[in-house]
């Protein structure tokens, strides 16, 4: 374990469950002071319960969708601490469905959290690490955001937004000392599933954070995992006869697994 983020600002959006929870702990393991900022205060009060003895942990009720709540999370801590090193926007929910069942209620409500969510947090770090001369934004969005499956077009056109704004950003910003990087993950066993179990793939929630973490402190542009997916979209983009075989594939078992058994899996 390196000492990168020792001592460093760190807010986490989305931060009291899943992979915020993982990065976030992962954060305070190599010393990092932390912000863990979640809709849920439920979950904000079980984690400042479960982290009372961490002094360099700070938990906080946050809407992004609210710019004044996430922007004033963002202000207090640069003020508190003299400087922002990290905003991880992590904040997102999942949408899993067949398109005739997808209501405008339904875009907002992905858009507002998923893709909102980010630009306010960007838009309120940015001008302080602009003026401190150094930063680093980590944006989470998807293997969705870099492939497009089926039964996921409200969610994908989310996250396709948050790689493509984070891409841009990360060329546009480099000359300014602000790093940009891009996190998209593959199958993650976390409440994002809601009450259906997560595949078997899978992979455990601190493992995640411990591969986001490496690839961030490696200022890396775009973090796709597990090992597999990444191979997977590697080999796709020099192959994508073979992405779009697999996709119709992948639809027709997802609609068959929808008509059996209500779900996709």
């Amino acid at each position: 374990m390196t000492k990168a983020f020792a001592g460093k600002i760190c807010i986490v959006t989305g931060g009291c469950s899943g992979i915020g929870l993982a990065v976030g702990e992962a954060l305070l393991k190599r010393g990092a002071v932390v912000y863990l900022a979640d809709l849920s205060e439920h979950n904000v009060e079980r984690t400042r319960e479960k982290m009372k003895a961490q002094s360099n942990a700070r938990c906080a009720v946050v809407d992004v969708t609210r710019q004044e709540e996430i922007a004033g999370l963002i202000r207090s801590a640069a003020a508190e601490n003299g400087r922002l090193d990290y905003l991880f926007n992590n904040a997102g929910i999942g949408a899993t469905m067949p398109f005739e069942r997808v209501t405008l209620a339904t875009w907002e409500k992905v858009i507002n959290i998923n893709l909102w969510g980010v630009i306010y947090g960007i838009d309120a770090a940015f001008p302080i690490m602009e003026k401190q001369g150094f930063g680093h934004i980590v944006n989470t969005s998807s293997l969705a955001g870099v492939i497009a499956p089926p039964y996921q077009a409200v969610y994908c056109a989310s996250k396709y937004a948050v790689t493509g704004l984070g891409e841009a950003l990360r060329y546009e910003l480099a000359h300014k000392g602000i790093a940009v990087t891009t996190i998209c993950p593959g199958n993650v066993a976390t409440p994002i599933f809601g009450d259906a179990a997560p595949p078997e793939d899978a992979i455990l929630p601190e493992d995640a954070a411990e591969i986001i973490l490496a690839g961030v402190e490696q200022k890396k542009g775009i973090v796709i995992f597990p090992r597999n997916m990444d191979t997977f979209v590697r080999r796709g983009q020099m192959h994508p006869e073979e992405i779009e075989q697999w996709m119709f594939q992948e639809a027709e078992i997802r609609r068959k697994a929808y008509a059996d058994h209500g779900n996709y899996y």
